[in-house]
């Protein structure tokens, strides 16, 4: 009768280790913003192909923003990104539920800083191979990328220094 209940237990630690588990830690990381596991390391791989594309250039400073390109980065912000990355730029929009991963949340620093500027600016232009994120090369000009990416910098939380947030989002 005891090793009846070893193997019974041996058996429930087994379908823990092998099935519940993972659930829970994917849970856990995709409710955390998804900085565990997986996401960091396809994060990490996009970063690596960031700076192979870029070379040098991938730390170069971007210009200095006016006040009125941040603003016109908002208007371009909520016509074309709201959808994935929601209003507040949380990556919580009315599409996000329906895509295989979850989209960037600007708001996190440790997520929005994770890329440089550079590679932030490649992002918006060319997307990120293997997940939702397309390019809106062809779409947005360059000059429109960039203020969008100058509009996502005012996002993080406890940065709004180049711009006064809420003025960002009169045009709702």
């Amino acid at each position: 009768m005891k090793r009846e209940t070893n193997d019974k237990i041996f058996v429930l630690l087994l379908i823990f280790a092998f099935v519940l588990l993972p659930i829970s830690v994917t849970a856990h990381d995709k409710d955390q913003g998804g900085h565990g596991g997986m996401h960091m390391s396809h994060m990490n791989e996009v970063k690596s192909m960031l700076k192979k594309e870029l070379g040098e250039r991938y730390n170069d400073p971007l210009p200095t923003p006016l006040k009125e390109d941040i603003e016109a980065g908002s208007k371009i912000f909520f016509t074309y990104c709201t959808a994935c990355h929601g209003k507040s730029g949380k990556g919580d929009g009315p599409a996000a539920k329906s895509l295989p991963s979850k989209p960037a949340n600007f708001t996190d620093p440790a997520h929005a800083t994770f890329y440089s500027d550079q590679g932030r600016l490649w992002i918006i232009k060319n997307g990120v191979p293997n997940t939702p994120m397309t390019g809106w090369k062809g779409v947005l000009t360059d000059d429109e990328a960039l203020k969008v990416l100058y509009y996502v910098k005012t996002l993080i939380k406890g940065k709004n220094d180049n711009m006064d947030h809420k003025r960002a989002h009169s045009h709702e």
